[in-house]
């Protein structure tokens, strides 16, 4: 079958080279990988084992960039309801080096990379609720693309649904409340030092608490009326994650402040640098997003800086990252420059960044 399947490849790769086939065969591939992805008895190359799965998505995924706009309406219809389904029936991993982690990221990408014109607007909603369903259920990763791919959908067709909303706002929440216990775990001075063959699981998630942060944003940005409600009652808990320390950070800066100096980098009692920075680029995205709800519904560059007024404990963490990132100078910091911790200082940076988008 899978010698069979890459026959076929093979002879339509050969009749493209034919200037009379150059326009018809991009598409033709595309529905025939398609359809080898799905599990129809019907289906001549069905695809059974999962690495044949893995291959063939690859193949569909470099192939996506070809289909003209005239084609469009040919390929995604029937395509996009199956990977989704793949997605909903499949199992999730959460070990990056498992075949069945990589098969599902290639779908996700494949679903990322699709120019979202008017032929997918009858697939808006379902691709939306698809995008949850790998939010609540699957690995970090993955939840961070479904983010992006939310708000790329929003911008392009500002479809959506209460109900929708409302399933967002439910695994926004049960993100918040995880994300206390996640701190104490990753970033205690006797954390365990954190598998990088292992991924979070998305509702256990710095990173997707930060793009969650993004999307409520672009909620109220385009349906802000729906949403302004909704908002307001997770404010609770974005104050409580914005409260929040690393207990190894809070440890190095009150010893500092007890000797009457300031604290600013990270304390090296951290084990999960990345897991830090992370953590703190969720807490300002989130601020944003809080400020977002409840003020300019056309936020920008002033909003951010009046977000990090609004907020003292954000504007604090802010001024001792800049110190951080650019000073790091011992006569008026107390702590470690970031040149003395090993790739400290991009990462403070890229958290700069983030919070001046």
């Amino acid at each position: 079958m899978h010698f069979a399947l890459t026959q076929s490849w093979t002879t339509y790769r050969s009749l493209a080279r034919l200037q009379t086939w150059s326009s018809v065969l991009p598409v033709l591939l595309i529905l025939e990988l398609v359809r080898s992805l799905t599990f129809s008895p019907a289906v001549t190359y069905a695809c059974t084992d999962l690495k044949t799965k893995h291959t063939v998505a690859c193949e569909l995924r470099e192939m996506i960039d070809t289909v003209r706009d005239a084609d469009s309406a040919r390929v995604f219809p029937q395509m996009i309801p199956v990977l989704l389904e793949i997605l909903r029936s499949g199992e999730p991993s959460f070990h990056k080096d498992t075949l069945e982690y990589q098969f599902r990221r290639v779908l996700l990408e494949i679903l990322h990379r699709v120019p979202y014109n008017d032929v997918i607007r009858p697939q808006a909603l379902s691709l939306l609720s698809g995008m949850l369903h790998i939010l609540r259920h699957d690995n970090e990763e993955n939840g961070v693309t479904s983010c992006k791919i939310v708000i790329d959908l929003l911008r392009s067709f500002r479809a959506l649904t209460e109900e929708l909303v409302s399933e967002f706002m439910t695994i926004f929440q049960d993100v918040f409340r995880n994300i206390k216990v996640l701190v104490e775990e990753t970033l205690s001075e006797d954390s365990p030092l954190l598998d990088t063959n292992i991924v979070m699981p998305s509702i256990r998630s710095f990173k997707v608490l930060a793009e969650m942060g993004m999307v409520v944003v672009t909620f109220s940005q385009s349906h802000r009326q729906m949403v302004v409600t909704m908002i307001q009652t997770t404010l609770s808990l974005n104050f409580d994650v914005l409260a929040l320390e690393s207990p190894a950070q809070r440890k190095a800066r009150e010893d500092c402040e007890a000797m009457g100096s300031y604290w600013a980098g990270m304390a090296p009692t951290i084990k999960n640098p990345h897991a830090y920075a992370d953590f703190i680029n969720a807490q300002i995205k989130v601020g944003v997003g809080s400020d977002d709800g409840s003020c300019n519904p056309e936020p920008s560059f002033s909003d951010g800086v009046l977000c990090c007024v609004y907020y003292p404990w954000l504007w604090r963490t802010i001024r001792l990252l800049w110190r951080a990132t650019y000073l790091g100078s011992p006569s008026t910091v107390a702590g470690p420059s970031c040149q003395q911790h090993s790739g400290s200082q991009g990462l403070w940076h890229s958290i700069l960044c983030s919070c001046l988008q």
